[in-house]
């Protein structure tokens, strides 16, 4: 999926991953690192990622990405302190302030949430103005498999939508998987051209 997601990036947007490390001396030298597309900005309560502001100008001279991605949760998921429409919009406006370096790009993203009908909690408008859109589900997890499975599906069917977020939702030792058919979920990803996570959070891992 990395691999994947390094290639629409060059195709859209002429952006690639590159190859640094730091040699003795301190000057940078080439080796291979993914991009990262699932960072969170200061807009989200208690962040340990990236902040999408100011501060940021200076990140192209130590970080070995040429691109990152900002992905805060939308209005849904108020435990995380998801970004209402208003907010997001300043914060893609902040962004597009802040691609002015040529050799560091930040893209604008975000993860939807799933409703339980299969929408999205904004509109298409909102969504036409980001880069990448990550589709997830935080609530109601406890649908039927055929409920759950045509409910992910009709939002990884939305032509905005980019990646299907966390696939199964378990968290080790903390919640159970929600019930779906995930081979349908991979052939409509397949089918639709879509990413799918491969979340190698120790707490979740959530494809085996």
């Amino acid at each position: 999926s990395r691999f994947y997601l390094s290639q629409l990036c060059q195709r859209r947007y002429g952006w690639a991953h590159r190859e640094f490390s730091r040699r003795d001396d301190g000057r940078r030298r080439r080796r291979r690192v993914a991009p990262q597309l699932r960072a969170c900005s200061s807009n989200k309560s208690g962040s340990r990622y990236l902040p999408a502001n100011k501060r940021r100008q200076s990140c192209d001279c130590d970080l070995p990405y040429e691109y990152i991605g900002i992905s805060d949760h939308s209005k849904s998921s108020f435990q995380a302190n998801g970004l209402s429409e208003e907010r997001l919009l300043h914060q893609i406006e902040e962004i597009r302030k802040l691609n002015v370096s040529k050799t560091f790009r930040i893209f604008a993203g975000l993860e939807f949430d799933i409703l339980a009908n299969g929408k999205l909690d904004f509109p298409d408008s909102v969504l036409k103005k980001l880069d990448y859109v990550i589709v997830s589900v935080h609530a109601s997890l406890t649908q039927d498999e055929k409920t759950m499975t045509r409910r992910i599906i009709r939002a990884i069917e939305h032509p905005c939508a980019t990646m299907l977020g966390h696939m199964t939702g378990r968290l080790l030792l903390k919640r159970e998987a929600y019930k779906i058919d995930a081979q349908k979920v991979i052939d409509a990803c397949i089918a639709n051209k879509k990413i799918i996570e491969l979340n190698g959070n120790p707490m979740r891992l959530d494809m085996d």
